[in-house]
């Protein structure tokens, strides 16, 4: 064979690869590649993102509600409470006294329920060394002297058209507490069995979520007067 017909042959085996050139899988491919605009570190949003950790971002499958203030409600009376939800939203009032769980006992614990028994607020705490006409911070445990939490259940028929996550338990978690959480409770008469308690309360709480660092915020104002039936 000439040498001519023997460079055509090495030509047109040589064809393909240059044609197809690297491997689908190589590190350089437009696709695949460590800086390929879809699918490499430092696209925008992923885990390298300046905004991670931000409400909604690949890290975090929920969306956080933060946006809950403390409510005005200057003309409240009886046992009354407004909500303001995690996005702004504001509820109320609210109306009611619970009156069967609501209880002042000598060990001496109390509880305060105010609102219908859907959608409530609810005082726990510990009636040692407080004093009428003073705020008192709100800080747990509740079964310590001295010291009184606020909770709240908020039923989902009550949000309207709010999202479905602004619904449920409220109360101080066991960690992730978003900085914006605290409040007061003043008691015009201090609890104890079988007497006659009243006072104003105003805070935000957080809703109690498990397992997710998701965040929402409850802004609550109230007041209440009760007669809390003994235990013991």
């Amino acid at each position: 064979m000439s040498a001519r017909p023997i460079r055509i042959l090495a030509l047109l085996l040589a064809l393909p690869l240059l044609v197809l050139g690297c491997p689908s899988d190589d590190d350089d491919t437009a696709v695949d590649d460590d800086d390929s605009s879809v699918l490499d570190d430092d696209d925008v949003g992923d885990d390298d993102d300046a905004g991670d950790d931000d409400v909604g971002d690949d890290d975090d499958d929920e969306i956080d509600y933060v946006d809950a203030t403390v409510p005005d409600f200057a003309d409240c009376t009886g046992n009354q409470f407004k909500l303001t939800l995690g996005d702004g939203t504001e509820l109320g009032p609210f109306d009611g006294h619970v009156a069967e769980a609501s209880f002042a006992n000598n060990f001496p614990q109390f509880t305060i329920r105010t609102g219908p028994t859907t959608s409530w607020t609810q005082l726990n705490g510990n009636y040692t060394g407080m004093d009428a006409g003073t705020p008192i911070a709100f800080e747990s445990p509740s079964s310590q002297a001295g010291n009184v939490v606020l909770q709240a259940l908020l039923d989902a028929s009550a949000i309207g058209a709010a999202p479905a996550d602004l619904a449920g338990t409220y109360g101080e978690p066991p960690n992730n507490l978003h900085p914006d959480v605290g409040g007061t409770v003043t008691f015009d008469a201090v609890p104890g069995p079988n007497l006659e308690t009243s006072g104003v309360y105003e805070g935000i709480i957080q809703k109690i979520v498990s397992l997710t660092d998701q965040q929402i915020l409850l802004g609550v104002r109230g007041c209440f007067i009760a007669t809390l039936a003994p235990t013991d």
